[in-house]
């Protein structure tokens, strides 16, 4: 079990043994987590305008901290169905695409007119849905570099 808190912590518990397995501290809150579909990675954003990958066992980054330009809070991150990208959303209404194994940016040309408050990838990993503080709901298929649609 995972618990994050207002002032910036993260701590892994073993249920099985009662205790803490890892910790890891943010600068400031935890905005959201999101494991990967294998369980093995964890991801968390900040309102420092971080988000980390780790494992999820012992709470160790597996690379440099990710951030969007402007350092803004980071507010939804999910994982890819195959594990191999990471998509995190940010209060100045960029979503961002990484590889969830090394960090690298792949994509930042997802832009919404307010917050990023929620993405979700289709279950065959084609396509990314982002919601915004803009009312919209925009569906991105990387195959086109567009979105599908902008409700």
């Amino acid at each position: 079990m995972v618990v994050a808190g207002q002032a910036g912590g993260l701590c892994v518990w073993d249920l099985n043994e009662a205790e803490a397995a890892g910790e890891y501290h943010f600068t400031q809150a935890v905005l959201a987590l999101a494991y990967s579909p294998s369980g093995k990675l964890l991801a968390a954003a900040s309102q420092d305008g971080t988000a980390r990958v780790f494992s999820s066992y012992e709470l160790s980054p597996k690379f440099n901290e990710l951030a969007h330009a402007q350092r803004a809070p980071i507010t939804s991150v999910a994982f890819s169905p195959d594990e191999d990208w990471l998509a995190t959303g940010c209060a100045d209404g960029t979503a961002r695409l990484w590889d969830s194994q090394t960090g690298l940016l792949l994509t930042s040309w997802l832009v919404h007119d307010g917050p990023v408050t929620a993405l979700a990838f289709q279950p065959d990993g084609r396509v990314l849905a982002t919601a915004a503080g803009d009312g919209k709901l925009r569906l991105w298929d990387f195959s086109a570099r567009r979105p599908e649609c902008g409700h």
